[in-house]
């Protein structure tokens, strides 16, 4: 059975150093989660106040700034679990953080049928490279933070091991990833837990990237030469961001093409580089 996992409370009752332990326990409990097969998606909310609330009456829109109801528990975010049954769903609800300041609702999914997905609803980003370097350099250049600096961001922390987190920065776009696999000369998988992107007048969705996952495959055709597929599940033409990030990924894939086979790629650099 499937359960979201509603967390509620006062925004103001957490200080920060609080607030940052409280992130971190809750990173631990959906990787304990994720190993059971019981974690399915989480994310905390902004704040209540860039809430914006809209109601339809008589085909026209209201629009009115704030949350729906002014109350003194606000919703923060969300989990959504699959397990056995409710016993579990309020046992792991009650090892969460917020529940010893807020309160934590606990309510099961409703199951829906299957529905055929249009051609459409089913695309995401891919890209395919031939790249004229071993696996080994490939996968270094996705896998460490040199490589990365040296095509994608130069502003960026990255782990080193499944489940650590790693942070790209591109201004004031940011994305972080929780790093799912790494299988040295064949396989770099991430899934985007948190997102700002920020293209001023062009976008209206700062957080699209959150769940999706990215998937970098290699193999060897021949001797000094890899076949790069990459994956970016969950970015299709149904995101507002899609053209965008396209347009993105086509560079940065030729930036990682580029710095592979010559030592030089052309990754976002801050203005002051």
């Amino acid at each position: 059975m499937k359960y979201m996992l509603l967390i509620y409370g006062a925004e103001n009752c957490w200080t920060e150093a609080e607030r940052r332990e409280c992130m971190l326990e809750s990173m631990g409990i959906c990787d304990e989660l994720a190993r059971e097969g019981k974690w399915i998606a989480s994310s905390p909310l902004y704040s209540v106040n860039t809430a914006t609330s809209i109601r339809v009456r008589d085909g026209k829109r209201l629009i009115t700034d704030g949350p729906f109801a002014e109350t003194t528990e606000q919703l923060g975010g969300y989990y959504i679990i699959e397990v056995e049954h409710l016993d579990e769903a309020i046992e792991i609800a009650s090892r969460l953080p917020p529940a010893k300041k807020g309160t934590v609702e606990i309510r099961p999914l409703f199951p829906l049928p299957e529905l055929p997905q249009s051609e459409k609803a089913c695309e995401h980003y891919r890209g395919k490279l031939r790249i004229a370097a071993a696996p080994e350099v490939v996968y270094r250049a996705l896998a460490t933070q040199a490589g990365l600096q040296a095509w994608w961001t130069t502003t960026c922390t990255v782990g080193t091991k499944p489940g650590d987190y790693s942070t790209f920065r591109f201004g004031d776009t940011h994305k972080t990833m929780r790093i799912e696999s790494l299988v040295p000369d064949e396989e770099v998988c991430w899934q985007c837990v948190a997102s700002r992107l920020v293209v001023p007048d062009r976008l209206t969705r700062t957080d699209e990237w959150v769940g999706t996952s990215l998937l970098f495959r290699l193999q060897s055709p021949a001797p000094n030469e890899t076949l790069l597929s990459f994956e970016h599940f969950g970015l299709g033409p149904h995101c507002e961001c899609y053209q965008i990030c396209s347009d993105g990924w086509n560079h940065y894939l030729d930036s990682l093409r580029q710095y592979c086979e010559t030592g030089s790629g052309a990754p976002y650099c801050t203005p002051e580089e």
